[in-house]
């Protein structure tokens, strides 16, 4: 069943979701007050409602709803019901995340101050920078110059991600409703995922009890490690962080914020997949290791340089799902601050996982895609990457 709540005497409940929709319609033509209009998850109605909602619901009308009405008038596929919500919700958000933002030589002065706190920092040693070429939505070739940092527990290397805004969630599924503007402060995550040779020596150094009896495979050192669990992924980011230097102790490992990794995996021009709108392909011309590149199992982390996200990550989409930090709660979005939002409230749990497997199929290859699984889930499809951010004194990772 779905939930819907209406007030009485202005939308009735009907039987119908059409029905309802075209009393949310009809109250808004009334004009009753924005506040009085309180609709939730009407799941999407045939095709005449959707061409009732077009013409009947025009900008001023809609401009006159409060964002959390907006966004909740349809939560299954908005996109069919009012077109000009989208836009609309997306230009709103834009304008409540502006007082985070910096000017161009605010940003590359901040990147720089990053870095050399990174160079500071005993357990990082910063590499050269790599001139990343990567394609816009439009086609055009732009370079992007990635700093780097190297672990030395484990030699993974990490990118700068810089702050700045970036669009979350799409119009495509329920829980990735409603798309809003996000700010994210700096942070470095991985250009891959872990490897098990990155895991292996976690376990050798760490005297780690993993409970996956096999063990590490032989001859797939750069692969990414699986069957592991979120525990384990965040007993890796434990030994990472075991020698901070005096002045860098807010500079966490971790496993990345759901929304870190969605910005680093789509970049900041609202991209379906890391490389841009086209579809993956498959067989040998496919850009990420999942069901329709017939592969069959798990790839080197750096096979697919055709799939790169515009900050440079490999494997954002396939090979493996990834563990993020952030609790699941599919009515996250619709809750969330705009500035760095972690979820680390319950429900179920679950946490999320991101980005697709080397046997899913492409829809969970998009970067607003979510996922999740229980916290000590072990599958040979479940991966990992670290973040690297910094963390307010005395607080929680997750």
């Amino acid at each position: 069943m779905f939930r819907r709540r209406f007030v009485p005497h202005l939308v009735p409940a009907t039987e119908s979701d059409a029905q309802a929709l075209a009393a949310v319609i009809g109250a808004i033509k009334a004009n009753a007050k924005p506040e009085q209009i309180v609709a939730a998850n009407i799941r999407v109605p045939d095709e005449p409602v959707n061409k009732a909602c077009d013409e009947a619901v025009d900008a001023d009308a809609l401009h006159a709803i409060p964002m959390e009405v907006l966004e909740r008038l349809n939560r299954a596929r908005p996109e069919k019901i009012i077109p000009a919500v989208v836009p609309l919700i997306l230009e709103r958000s834009r304008e409540q995340v502006r007082a985070f933002e910096k000017t161009e030589e605010e940003y590359e002065r901040e990147a720089d101050a990053v870095m050399e706190t990174a160079r500071l920092d005993p357990r990082l040693e910063v590499i050269e920078p790599e001139h990343f070429t990567w394609r816009t939505l439009d086609g055009r070739e732009m370079v992007r110059l990635l700093r780097k940092v190297r672990r030395r527990a484990d030699d993974g290397v990490m990118i700068l991600v810089p702050s700045g805004p970036y669009v979350r969630g799409s119009a495509r599924n329920d829980d990735e409703w409603p798309p809003r503007w996000i700010f994210e402060d700096a942070f470095f995550i991985d250009e891959t995922p872990v490897t098990n040779a990155q895991f292996g020596r976690f376990l050798a150094e760490a005297n780690y009890q993993w409970k996956h009896a096999p063990g590490l495979p032989v001859a797939k050192d750069d692969h990414p490690v699986v069957n592991v669990s979120w525990r384990d992924a965040a007993a890796f980011a434990d030994w990472l962080d075991t020698t901070p230097r005096a002045g860098q102790e807010n500079w966490r490992t971790r496993l990345p914020s759901e929304s870190q990794w969605e910005k680093a995996a789509r970049g900041d021009d609202q991209r379906v997949y890391p490389w841009g709108n086209e579809e993956p392909g498959e067989g040998a011309s496919a850009r990420a290791n999942y069901g329709g590149a017939e592969i069959g199992t798990t790839s080197s982390v750096r096979r697919f340089a055709t799939g790169r996200s515009p900050f440079g990550l490999f494997d954002a989409a396939g090979n493996v799902w990834e563990w993020c930090g952030d609790q699941y709660n599919s009515e996250f979005y619709f809750e969330s601050v705009q500035h760095n939002p972690v979820n680390k409230v319950s429900v179920g749990g679950s946490r999320v996982v991101r980005g697709g497997s080397w046997d899913g199929v492409a829809w969970f290859l998009r970067a607003s895609s979510r996922h999740y699984s229980r916290s000590d889930a072990r599958y040979d499809y479940y991966g990992f990457r670290m973040s690297l951010s910094l963390v307010a004194a005395g607080a929680p990772v997750f």
